[in-house]
């Protein structure tokens, strides 16, 4: 079973796969006046399990206004729809940006609502997007991390795989049947393929045998 605590290990990969981005307003670390955290995307309180397909990276303030929600209500159509899932959804498909770069807009119903439970034009949040703007460092780069992706920033840090192989349940592109039949390393049930250099063990994760 995956355990609920957070590790060091952990919210590490999950700031680097977000590039120290908030998942949700968009802000970065860098420059942010809140601090940042591990969110469970569905709450623990909901069943909710400590694995990256259910984490994402967001600042107290967003953290706070969404709390234990899933669902909130389209402001256009008064309809209850469920939020923005940052690991299965990108986020321009529900969200842009206003002609200023300083507001978020919802492109769908996921979208507007999201933006009002998380209240993701906060007065701070606008100010400090537009003096971001005035720096040249904001818009940010769209943020969508495929489990490919995901293994971009897990594979170099193998000193700490073995802790993280349990939570890494997610759904990989496969690979070609003859490759995968020529793989020399052991069948470790429940682990991703890995990238070239990078070799499975019974205990774990390895480091490459080249």
């Amino acid at each position: 079973m995956p355990t609920k605590r957070v590790t060091a290990a952990l919210r590490r990969v999950v700031m680097e796969r977000a590039r120290d981005h908030g998942e949700y307003c968009r802000i970065p670390g860098s420059f942010a006046t809140q601090s940042f955290t591990v969110e469970h995307v569905a709450p623990r309180e909901a069943g909710g399990e400590t694995v990256l397909s259910n984490l994402a990276w967001a600042c107290f303030g967003c953290n706070g206004h969404k709390h234990t929600a899933t669902h909130g209500m389209d402001p256009d159509t008064n309809e209850a729809v469920t939020l923005f899932h940052p690991r299965e959804q990108p986020w321009s498909h529900h969200f842009e940006w206003s002609a200023d770069l300083t507001r978020i807009l919802g492109k769908t119903p996921c979208g507007r609502a999201t933006i009002e439970v998380l209240h993701l034009n906060r007065t701070g949040l606008v100010n400090l997007r537009r003096v971001l703007v005035a720096g040249g460092d904001h818009p940010p780069p769209e943020l969508y991390a495929s489990p490919a992706d995901v293994w971009q920033h897990i594979a170099p840090m193998a000193g700490v795989n073995r802790e993280l192989a349990p939570l890494l349940r997610m759904n990989p592109p496969r690979r070609p049947r003859a490759a995968r039949s020529a793989d020399r390393a052991p069948r470790y049930t429940g682990v991703p393929e890995l990238p070239a250099g990078v070799w499975r063990a019974p205990g774990g994760l390895g480091r490459s045998r080249v």
